[in-house]
């Protein structure tokens, strides 16, 4: 296929058997793919479901479930009636026996966990909206400024904000 230069563009075969231009057509950006919105939308709440697990994992809660094999537990078990060490009358037959807990998360998972937190929680730089109760103050008396003629001049109107804003 020739371009608006005149030159034609190689074809690069695909597995499937067809060929596609090398580069593309000129001037085709290509489609838009998944609408933007819908897909936003769809992983906030994918999103939302999955912050329990997040706090969890932030919290060092155990979460993972593991088998440890009763031989490795022998050490750090004790008798609750005498405080002795537990010990085996055979410590080779433990070794097939396993014990089902919960572990918690790395401290690297943690730590992960708390950045994802503190970077999708409390929203971007120009999503976050704290006004304080001075301003909401003022903006109401703007208001009713406003709203205390029918029109104004800007000059005039001007010069009644300054008195709230100052």
């Amino acid at each position: 296929m020739a371009t608006r230069t005149g030159k034609k563009k190689a074809l690069v075969p695909q597995p499937h058997g067809g060929a596609l231009l090398k580069g593309g057509n000129d001037g085709n950006r290509g489609g838009r793919g998944a609408v933007p919105s819908l897909l936003r939308e769809r992983l906030v709440g994918s999103f939302e479901q999955r912050i329990p697990v997040l706090e969890r994992i932030a919290d060092g809660v155990p979460i993972v479930r593991v088998e440890i094999p009763l031989s490795e537990l022998v050490g750090h078990v004790s008798c609750p009636k005498c405080g002795k060490a537990f010990m085996p009358d055979n410590p080779k037959d433990l070794a097939t026996v396993t014990v089902e807990a919960k572990q918690s998360a790395r401290p690297s998972d943690q730590i992960r966990a708390v950045d994802t937190i503190g970077k999708y929680g409390p929203g971007e730089k120009h999503e976050i909206t704290m006004v304080s109760a001075e301003v909401k103050d003022r903006l109401r008396q703007t208001v009713d400024l406003i709203n205390s003629r029918a029109s104004w001049e800007s000059g005039s109107l001007l010069g009644a904000m300054e008195g709230v804003w100052r």
